[in-house]
């Protein structure tokens, strides 16, 4: 009996992929400022096929960047305040089972 995905031979251990960046741009009004984020992903991807068994599994890491543009004014004074924030994600995944044949039963 052949494994799920047995028809596609893609090698084990060696998926590894870039996700798209992600840009979020926001704006309130003019008068208020900005704020936007970026994120930038990397993953990789496993997976075994031992006879009947197979466990898959993945692994990724995502950058978030994250910008806020504020104006703010009192009076006469009138100044932007500027923050930049650098945030780290981290994925884990994994699932494992049987194929099961039902052939005979139908």
């Amino acid at each position: 009996m052949a494994g799920p995905f047995s028809g596609h031979n893609i090698p084990a251990l060696l998926i590894i992929g870039l996700g798209p960046v992600t840009t979020t741009p926001a704006a309130a009004s003019e008068a208020q400022g900005q704020r936007g984020s970026e994120q930038h992903p990397l993953l990789r991807l496993w997976r075994l096929l031992p006879g009947n068994f197979y466990a898959m599994g993945s692994i990724g890491y995502t950058l978030n960047l994250y910008g806020l543009n504020r104006n703010l004014a009192f009076g006469g004074l009138n100044r932007v305040a500027d923050s930049s924030v650098t945030g780290n994600q981290l994925n884990v995944s994994g699932e494992t089972g049987y194929d099961l044949a039902f052939r005979a039963l139908f």
